[in-house]
């Protein structure tokens, strides 16, 4: 009797247990409802910024088939670490600044720290996601302005460098075919807008100016091989021919001073 009450209170705290871990948290969508909301406000292409979010410290989740972007993330050197707190963010960030790093990302959207010195006031700010997510909204909006491409000023979040642009695109559109598909976790009636514009295109990342031509200067003229083989063939034969000549000039019989054929005319007649 003792060991099945045991093992019933065993198997309640399994269960017990097995829920906290599959229990979602009020963190879960804080980024995804964020960026949402900013995208709406400031006219961002729809699910543009969440995509971005979702790139920059996307996590996976079961119930979720886009994954969820968590605020607790920080990222130095290599791929991002998910805090189970702000409060356990913040001091990691501290412990990383005391060691003399400075390059760290921090937040929804992996704002650099390095990069972007004066983007809060103080670590509290930083892991602050509405000013997290309205920091990194106006960097883009500002890339949008400069560039006016959507898809260029996404992949200009990340860098300005081509190949890690183009590694950042295959991530982004692989994130919003997602999104396009599953809508955001956050407002699941909203989904990616079809545009006859592709949302990031890869002539957008360079695209390199054509060489001005001088009026002033002569174009050299297009190689004809048709041409230039029949100017060869002339060149040969007009060679030949010389050669030719040359070769009977050289061995001609000489010219007798007499005449060949006796003249016919004779004074005598």
């Amino acid at each position: 009797m003792v060991l099945k009450v045991f093992i019933a209170f065993l198997i309640s705290v399994v269960c017990v247990f097995s829920n906290k871990l599959n229990a979602k948290t009020p963190d879960d969508l804080l980024c995804l409802r964020q960026t949402a909301a900013v995208e709406k406000k400031l006219g961002i292409k729809t699910n543009l910024l969440s995509a971005i979010a979702l790139v920059e410290s996307g996590k996976y989740d079961k119930d979720y088939p886009t994954g969820i972007s968590w605020p607790w993330t920080v990222t130095s050197g290599g791929s991002g670490t998910f805090y189970n707190s702000k409060q356990e963010a913040i001091a990691a960030v501290e412990k990383l600044k005391a060691e003399g790093v400075e390059n760290i990302d921090v937040g929804c959207m992996q704002v650099n720290l390095k990069f972007h010195p004066d983007a809060f006031k103080n670590l509290d700010e930083a892991f602050d996601v509405r000013k997290n997510v309205a920091y990194a909204a106006k960097f883009l909006k500002e890339n949008y302005e400069r560039t006016g491409q959507w898809g260029l000023a996404a992949v200009q979040y990340h860098s300005k460098q081509e190949q890690k642009a183009l590694k950042y695109e295959d991530k982004l559109l692989n994130v919003w075919e997602k999104l396009k598909k599953y809508g955001n976790p956050a407002v699941p009636n909203i989904q990616a807008i079809e545009t006859e514009e592709k949302v990031v295109d890869k002539t957008e990342i360079k695209k390199k100016e054509k060489p001005r031509v001088n009026p002033l200067k002569p174009r050299k003229p297009k190689f004809d091989k048709k041409a230039e083989d029949e100017k060869a063939k002339r060149s040969i034969m007009e060679w030949r021919k010389a050669k030719i000549e040359e070769w009977l000039m050289r061995n001609r019989p000489p010219e007798s001073e007499e005449p060949i054929f006796e003249d016919a005319r004779s004074d005598n007649k």
